[in-house]
């Protein structure tokens, strides 16, 4: 196994040299956006494969390996399957679990987050050349700064996150102000400040920040929420380029939130959420331009579902139910795959093991999913030819016991 590692890493390294040589001699840089569709923060896209941040280190896979590979060039490296935790944080490849393993790549760099040893468990960004070497530390940021604010997103070059003001109130604290910053990635200028709103409701406390996760970011916007004097939940659209949020209207007068889910090309899905997750019309599929603008049905899922992705193809709705045994039957987490077009569902595919966190990024090539043990699934779309059952394989193994 360490042979065949070994191997990959070389294969690796040339198609990480063969890309950044093409790249030197186009005469305009080709920028990938990692929100192609709907991501998780452990993934992003490179030129021609995927980074995956999975349990404390870093891999790249592309069409053709047969696993991804550790970002380390060590020969006698056992990377992941280390078992003496001080030689494992010697791996090129690792990074540490931080709960919120953030990752990028952009303009032939790759961002992440890991955890800075020296300094007491601090949270620390690491930066390096696209074939992880080079790796230097950025800034350091305390690991409850970002506990107090909510999981910030790389995009385009820039780190989105939150911060809140807070008083005691109580044993606790309460929110005063919550504010949306974004900063260039690689730390050489000053955090900007793009959106502000009072949050008036005591109920929640200030590690909640007053924002709603998740917050989405495609092309040139921004979406997320902040929690009404109502209790419920008042969807935003920020134009990242004219800085102008807007709110988004709900078509239901009970909503209670408005569910950003999947983006293809210039458009987004979405449902509604209510009280009661009975609603029938919690299982409308929507369809709008990427401002919120010309809202309209695209059909009804079977489901209610909490994750979606679309291309030009298909719909890909996520039920969000852990496996489980309900009403003495035992369920998984399911795959709904719908014809764009018609409605029609063509697919249900039930994942495997899946956690919480199931979704990762979705292009046009592959669907992958997070698994238990820190595993990764590569769901190809080539396969979903209507009569046969879609195939995925295993792409990383990522034991999570090493910190």
């Amino acid at each position: 196994m360490k042979f065949l590692h070994k191997l990959n890493y070389v294969f690796l390294i040339l198609c990480l040299s063969c890309t950044a040589y093409a790249n030197e001699v186009k005469e305009e840089k080709e920028i990938v956006d990692t929100e192609y569709q709907f991501t998780h923060e452990y993934m992003a896209k490179g030129e021609n494969g995927y980074y995956l941040c999975i349990g404390s280190f870093l891999f790249y896979w592309e069409e053709g390996m047969d696993e991804a590979t550790p970002l380390c060039s060590k020969i006698d490296c056992m990377h992941q399957y280390e078992e003496d935790r001080e030689k494992a944080r010697e791996c090129e490849a690792y990074v540490g679990y931080t709960s919120m393993n953030l990752l990028d790549y952009y303009d032939g760099k790759l961002y992440t987050f890991g955890v800075d040893w020296e300094h007491g468990r601090s949270i620390i960004q690491y930066v390096m050349d696209a074939d992880g070497t080079n790796r230097e530390k950025n800034d350091e940021y305390k690991y409850y700064d970002y506990v107090s604010g909510w999981s910030p997103r790389y995009h385009k070059g820039y780190l989105y996150y939150a911060t809140v003001e807070a008083e005691p109130l109580g044993e606790g604290y309460v929110n005063k102000v919550s504010k949306l910053w974004r900063k260039i990635a690689d730390g050489s200028e000053e955090a900007e400040e793009l959106f502000e709103t009072d949050y008036k409701a005591e109920s929640k406390v200030a590690f909640d920040s007053g924002f709603v996760m998740p917050f989405y970011l495609y092309k040139d916007y921004a979406y997320f929420a902040t929690m009404r004097e109502d209790g419920c939940y008042q969807r935003y659209v920020y134009d990242l380029k004219e800085k102008k949020a807007t709110a988004l209207p709900y078509r239901y007068e009970d909503a209670v939130n408005m569910m950003v889910r999947g983006f293809y090309e210039d458009k987004m899905i979405y449902s509604y959420a209510f009280e009661h997750d009975d609603r029938e019309e919690g299982k409308n599929v929507f369809i709008s331009n990427l401002d919120g603008s010309e809202e309209e049905l695209l059909f009804t899922a079977k489901p209610s579902f909490f994750f979606a992705g679309m291309d030009d193809k298909y719909v890909y709705l996520d039920d969000g139910q852990c496996e489980a045994i309900i009403n003495g039957e035992k369920h998984t987490r399911t795959i709904y795959i719908y014809d764009k077009n018609t409605g029609e569902l063509m697919w249900e595919y039930d994942m495997i093991n899946p956690t919480i966190l199931a979704w990762g990024l979705g292009d046009e090539n592959y669907l992958f999913y997070l698994a238990t043990g820190d595993t990764v699934y590569a769901l190809d779309k080539k396969s979903l030819i209507p009569g046969q059952e879609p195939v995925t394989k295993l792409i990383v193994e990522a034991p999570n016991d090493i910190f």
